[in-house]
């Protein structure tokens, strides 16, 4: 005897060779079989002649593989239904009836790939026989379903012989119960019993016309030849049935009356079909009458109910065209006063910025432009007078930014502080006119662009001149306070070498370039709030 334990993808390598191996017979039990490889190695072994029985649970699992392959070239494929809450859990085969595989293997790819399985194989001969009388066992059950398939066939047969028009189980109907002998004896109550009945009846009185005090002694005796041996006592009982069958089978004249009565019977259910039928026919004609008259008489109705509905419908429609002209002038209403109390929408935190930031730049502009006019036309007559006074000639000290050039010039005579002072508004206004725009277009026209470049280069131009006049003025009273020699001239290309020039040039034109974004920027905003209120009102 040999017998070994497999493990792992060793369970499905040795049990594919075997499988490939096999000469006369493969049977397989498994619960789930879902391994299409293993699958195609029973099909090549039946397509080979070796015969191939295959037992699996009838559950959702095995309906993903077909089958069909195996059963068209002869193979066996039984599917076993679970009982309440029990199944089919085996997993087994056998090979040419002398080698078993049986453990916890299933033939699924699960169980190949992933799971931990075992599996005994082995060649002992009563394990072997024990598996294979747990495969005849389901293979029993399956010749019981025969059976009954047989018997199934055996009533379509009955059916073939009754009369037309009268179905398996139906019952034949008449309005008063009658009931009648035959001559066979048996009584069938009209309305009450169906056909299928009438044949058992007959059925059943020729089986008790069987001998059954012989049938008897004849088992008694096989019984008592066996010793009442188990395994031998089934066959002897299959004999004495197949004996018994074919006994009557020979009975030729049994055979005939029954034939005889059930054509008797036949003819009987034919005229009882065809009185009902006449009985039917006519009441089915009254009725089918008075169901005329109903139909007449409800389309009638209907007919004027369908009328008075299309009034309802039009003046309905009228309703409903006033009703919205009433509706669309209430809204138009409640529109016009939503707008009434509606106040605009004010971006606050869009024009706070904008308004600081202009305000700055304006502010640090007319500082600038005032102390570089006081520089321009005052700061050397100062220095004069601070010089006439004893002064040390180091302490004066010119800058290109006078910190106090309001205050100073309102102390001078006439009205130089009030134009230094208003000085300032001429830069601002040419950077407001420079960005200034008709409308709210977001490209400019080319007149557009035109006063800007001008405007830009007005300004360029007043820049550079005080800035030249600035640096000029501190040269100026530094020859007077003899920083530097009396003889020095200012030239132009020395004038552009000069850091003033550029110091006071550059705090003059980036502020008003910046000022006249912040300016357009503003008048913009100030101009969509303006529309806007336009708009509502």
């Amino acid at each position: 005897m040999k017998q070994s334990v497999l493990k792992g993808e060793e369970i499905f390598n040795d049990l594919s060779e075997s499988l490939s191996n096999a000469k006369d017979r493969i049977i397989v039990v498994t619960a789930w079989f879902t391994d299409q490889k293993l699958l195609d190695v029973l099909i090549d072994k039946q397509r080979e002649g070796t015969v191939v029985s295959v037992v699996i649970g009838d559950n959702k699992d095995n309906q993903k593989l077909d089958f069909k392959a195996l059963t068209d070239l002869g193979g066996k494929l039984t599917r076993i239904k679970g009982n309440g809450f029990g199944m089919m859990h085996q997993k087994y085969c056998v090979i040419d009836n002398s080698i078993g595989f049986h453990g916890s293997y299933n033939w699924t790819v699960n169980a190949r790939r992933n799971n931990s399985e075992s599996v005994i194989k082995t060649d002992h001969k009563q394990t072997i026989e024990e598996l294979l009388n747990d495969f005849n066992k389901y293979t029993m059950t399956e010749t019981k379903s025969n059976d009954e398939k047989k018997k199934s066939r055996l009533g379509s047969f009955l059916n073939r012989i009754k009369p037309n028009k009268i179905t398996n189980g139906e019952e034949l109907e008449n309005s008063k119960s009658q009931s009648y002998n035959d001559s066979s004896g048996f009584q069938i109550e009209r309305g009450n019993i169906s056909i299928d009945e009438v044949f058992k009846s007959i059925i059943s009185a020729e089986a008790k016309n069987t001998d059954e005090e012989s049938l008897k002694n004849r088992g008694y005796e096989l019984c008592k030849e066996v010793s009442g041996d188990h395994n031998v006592l089934t066959k002897s009982m299959n004999s004495l049935y197949h004996l018994y069958v074919s006994d009557n089978a020979e009975n030729i004249e049994l055979k005939e009356k029954l034939i005889q009565k059930i054509e008797k019977k036949k003819e009987e259910l034919i005229q009882l079909e065809e009185i009902d039928r006449t009985k039917k026919n006519t009441s089915d004609e009254v009725l089918g009458i008075t169901k005329e008259k109903e139909i007449t008489f409800e389309k009638a109705a209907l007919e004027k109910d369908l009328e008075l509905t299309n009034k309802d419908i039009e003046l309905n429609k009228n309703s409903i065209v006033d009703i919205s002209d009433k509706i669309a002038k209430t809204k138009d209403k409640i529109t016009g006063l939503q707008l009434e109390f509606m106040k605009p929408a004010f971006n606050w935190f869009a024009f706070v910025p904008l308004f600081l930031f202009t305000l700055g730049l304006g502010g640090y502009l007319m500082l600038f432009y005032s102390s570089s006019l006081y520089i321009m036309i005052y700061s050397l007559q100062d220095s004069m007078e601070l010089i006439k006074a004893g002064v040390p000639l180091a302490d004066i000290n010119p800058q290109v930014f006078e910190s106090d050039a309001l205050n100073k010039s309102f102390k001078k005579e006439g009205l130089a502080g009030y134009f230094i002072t208003l000085f300032f508004f001429v830069p601002l206004v040419i950077a407001y006119v420079s960005h200034l725009k008709n409308d709210l277009r977001e490209k400019r026209s080319v007149m557009d662009i035109f006063k800007m470049i001008a405007c830009y280069v007005i300004v360029i131009f007043i820049d550079g001149f005080i800035a030249a006049k600035v640096t000029n003025t501190i040269i100026e009273i530094k020859k007077e306070a003899k920083q530097i020699p009396p003889d020095f001239e200012l030239t132009f290309f020395g004038l552009l070498e000069d850091l003033n020039f550029w110091l006071v040039f550059c705090l003059g034109a980036l502020p008003f370039i910046f000022l006249s974004i912040l300016i357009e920027k503003l008048s913009v905003f100030l101009k969509s709030v303006l529309q806007k209120q336009n708009e509502k009102s």
